[in-house]
């Protein structure tokens, strides 16, 4: 639920509504640095939802979801997970990123 290949493959067939519900329905259940990371998860889809819609919907390209999360702050788990996939495709590198989320 939480890795950026899952949150990829959902873009790519339509299911970001649908993952949007299961990642609230988990956090029910969880607690933690797991509920932390489910909606931090959350967060990014929400955030990105037109992005991530749009763009892979037009593109098919996985590399989108990918990109959007190396834009993350680097401690995000989210970012770090990313970064694995920078050599299979021309990653946009920002110099200026954020240190941190802000409150949306």
């Amino acid at each position: 639920l939480t890795s950026i290949e899952y949150v990829a493959a959902k873009a790519l067939t339509g299911g970001l509504h649908k993952l949007l519900q299961e990642l609230t329905d988990a956090m029910v259940f969880t607690s933690g640095i797991m509920k932390n990371d489910i909606e931090c998860v959350r967060r990014f889809v929400g955030r990105n939802l037109g992005l991530l819609k749009k763009k892979q919907k037009k593109l098919h390209l996985p590399s989108v979801a990918f990109q959007l999360a190396l834009q993350e702050p680097d401690d995000m788990t989210f970012s770090k997970s990313a970064s694995a996939y920078r050599e299979k495709f021309n990653a946009i590198e920002w110099l200026n990123k954020p240190k941190e989320l802000g409150p949306c």
